[in-house]
């Protein structure tokens, strides 16, 4: 392994600007870079990449990634954003814990490996808006045995986590003049009462991914500004966590009884691909776990431990693109990356360098592991 040239990966991969639906650059990028390492890398029509080993062989071992990040304000940033700046072991920049760091390992790491089967590395974007719908883009295509998501695990194996719901509940009155308020009916009140009997909703929990949660994240009256009016209607946005067999309606059926004079439903939202293909998807992403007795998860977890001895089995905190792998399609997935979850957005993310040469020879290590 070229150390340096994995440093310089994710120092280029940092300094490429890629907020979620403009990450055209840093596709063409990607791709070329693919190529050079042996890749047959192309981009499909919703702007994921795909790169592809195959050294023969009948089984497949996916790794994946976004390309996406969150905004960052340098005003707000001791290190500038996009520059990659390196102080001490560590690496400064937006993306560097979420996701490029890992992206650029698994790149390189997977084309180190030495393997009897086909080796692929998906580059996704929009994850930060829409977890796993462009990524079932590429699954409707390729069928691996095995998904390895790079999001942020301390070199650890996560084998699991709890999904997410946007729920969107509407309470509605009766417009009037604020000077005569008896006359109408004001749906933020309504929307008073129903929070309330939100919060002491009994959710259930899991023994391995956590409790399920539901937290209130937006709230809007109609009209905006109301002057003088009574607001007729009255919009708020929960973030539900969900626990593994959860459904819609095993999400909405709860709040919708005990609420009056209002409605829950799961929201929708749409984009558009930098390849200028429109997305539309509800925000429904579902939990999922693997068994710890399951035989490719043992292997990964030997591969694991031969690279980090400390590794230990555990879980996202977080969504992540497993939802469609794992919680949609069935599909064995573990998560394995450098950096921690808590870096994930903040100013000034960083990433350990020794923890980016351990993540490539950790991919390196679950792919001939697998492939052998």
């Amino acid at each position: 392994m070229n150390e340096g040239y994995l440093i310089r990966l994710c120092r280029n991969l940092v300094g490429i600007r890629s907020y979620s639906c403009e990450e055209e650059n840093i596709a063409h990028f990607i791709r070329d870079e693919m190529r050079d390492l042996g890749y047959k890398a192309r981009i499909d029509g919703w702007g994921n990449v795909i790169g592809e080993i195959d050294d023969g062989g009948e089984s497949s071992v996916m790794f994946e990634g976004h390309m996406d990040t969150v905004a960052a304000d340098e005003s707000e940033w001791k290190h500038r954003p996009f520059e990659g700046a390196i102080e001490g072991d560590r690496l400064y920049g937006r993306g560097t814990s979420d996701m490029k760091g890992a992206l650029g390992a698994m790149i390189y790491g997977a084309s180190l490996a030495e393997t009897s089967g086909k080796v692929c590395v998906v580059c996704v974007p929009m994850e930060e808006i829409f977890e796993g719908v462009l990524f079932g883009k590429a699954l409707d295509e390729i069928k691996p045995d095995l998904v390895v998501l790079g999001e942020s695990t301390e070199l650890n194996l996560n084998i699991g986590q709890r999904g997410r719901a946007e729920v969107v509940v509407e309470t509605r009155g009766i417009p009037v003049h604020s000077s005569n308020p008896d006359r109408g009916l004001n749906a933020v009140y309504g929307m008073m009462e129903a929070i309330e009997k939100v919060r002491a909703l009994k959710l259930p929990e899991d023994p391995f991914l956590g409790k399920a949660i539901i937290e209130l994240t937006d709230i809007i009256s109609h009209p905006y500004p109301g002057a003088s009016v009574v607001p007729y209607l009255c919009r708020a946005t929960f973030d539900r966590r969900l626990v593994l067999g959860e459904d819609s309606a095993a999400v909405l059926d709860p709040i919708n009884s005990a609420i009056e004079g209002g409605e829950a439903r799961i929201a929708r939202g749409s984009a558009d691909t930098y390849t200028g293909k429109r997305i539309e998807a509800e925000r429904f992403f579902p939990a999922w776990s693997m068994s710890e007795e399951n035989a490719v998860v043992k292997k990964c977890f030997e591969a694991v431990r031969g690279v980090n001895q400390s590794a230990r089995l555990s879980r996202y905190s977080f969504c992540t693109d497993g939802s469609e792998s794992a919680g949609r399609r069935g599909i064995t997935t573990v998560g394995f990356g450098p950096s921690r979850e808590d870096l994930a957005h903040t100013n000034d993310e960083y990433v350990e360098i020794r923890d980016l040469v351990k993540a490539c020879e950790g991919y390196k290590a679950i792919a001939e592991a697998l492939l052998h």
